[in-house]
């Protein structure tokens, strides 16, 4: 049995929210319980005063895509919770902001001897949390696989256009503007794009609710890096074959306003070393098996590339609960069922019947 459930969601608005909330209904539960723990010994909010502040994100929402709303609403109703419950899932950085400790790489087909573009990360956030693999298919639009949080509308994906999109949490001061998009929406919309470009602008037009840095690729070729803080953003384009990302902002521009960096100096050795395996693989094509390498890395224990937990005490610590590698090209995403380290992956096609692990 798979450790992300993967779910088919299809139809309407309403029929695809439907779809993702019935299927992950435990789930969804599940990941309620371990926000309403978080907001309250992480920072001091009861749920009540959660689910207040994210009425906000309603009008911006209703305004950035009626359509997506719509799927929210389904989800909430397929789950038999509050539509407010799902918002503040989706919309928990709008409640309050705590950065993820990811680290993402791009293998960019077309320079040097690269022949492929693959994208890939670790998914480092609490042990306790649920996700899901979903399949999306709307009329119009290409299909998507995306792993993400459940109860939630995107997050780590890969479309049928080959587009694919990684994300890493950033760290600077500031808060939301009144108009912001939550992340997992924004997302959502950015994987529905038939071209690199249309993706950027998607993260670049819209305000979102908590700084990130987006990886956005092609299978074309090309990966680009979209730091977007609060209210100021950087487009990072690539100088070699290969492109990594940790928690830090590596803009020059915008470096200034980091406030991550000296709070987390092993964002900075992760980075290296990612890097340093790299330049050992130089030369040749980079596949799937080299991603797993760098994703499996334990350099600098316990605050590696690849994290295991020091304690496992109440769900709420971090841990490297997978790692997504997606080949753009062949419309491939091999999710591994724990640390990529030690864990068998289970790959994830658009066709259902060649998923396998």
């Amino acid at each position: 049995m798979s450790v992300f459930p993967r779910i088919l969601c299809e139809g309407s608005a309403k029929d695809r929210g439907h779809a993702q909330g019935r299927a992950a209904k435990e789930a969804i539960h599940d990941n309620i319980e371990t926000y309403r723990r978080v907001f309250l010994s992480g920072h001091g909010l009861d749920w009540k005063t959660a689910l207040a502040r994210v009425q906000s994100v309603i009008s911006p929402l209703e305004g950035f895509d009626p359509n997506l709303y719509e799927e929210l609403q389904g989800l909430a109703e397929g789950a038999g919770v509050d539509f407010l419950e799902i918002l503040a899932l989706n919309a928990r950085s709008t409640i309050t902001y705590s950065q993820e400790e990811c680290t993402s790489v791009a293998f960019i087909g077309g320079i040097e001897k690269q022949e492929e573009t693959l994208l890939g990360q670790n998914w480092d956030n609490m042990r306790r949390l649920k996700a899901v693999v979903l399949h999306v298919k709307e009329e119009g639009k290409p299909e998507i696989l995306t792993l993400t949080e459940a109860g939630t509308l995107a997050k780590i994906g890969l479309n049928s256009a080959g587009i694919g999109l990684c994300v890493n949490g950033l760290s600077v001061p500031g808060h939301p503007v009144s108009h912001s998009v939550p992340i997992f929406v924004l997302i959502r919309k950015a994987l529905q794009a038939m071209s690199l470009s249309e993706a950027i602008e998607v993260i670049t037009k819209n305000p979102m609710d908590a700084p990130h840095n987006f990886k956005l690729a092609s299978q074309q070729g090309g990966a680009f890096d979209v730091e977007s803080l609060y209210e100021d953003l950087d487009i990072i384009a690539p100088t070699g074959p290969f492109r990594v990302h940790t928690n830090h902002i590596l803009s020059r521009r915008l470096l200034i306003k980091d406030a991550l960096l000296p709070e987390l100096p092993n964002s900075a050795v992760r980075l290296w070393r990612a890097r340093q395996l790299l330049a050992q693989m130089s030369g040749r094509s980079l596949g799937v098996q080299e991603m797993k390498t760098v994703l499996s890395d334990h350099f600098d224990l316990p605050n590696a590339i690849c994290r295991h937990p020091r304690i496992q005490k109440d769900g709420l610590e971090g841990v490297t609960k997978c790692a997504v590698i997606m080949e753009l090209e062949n419309g491939r995403m091999h999710v591994s069922q724990g640390n990529p380290c030690e864990a068998p992956f289970e790959t994830h096609q658009f066709d259902e019947k060649k998923t396998a692990n």
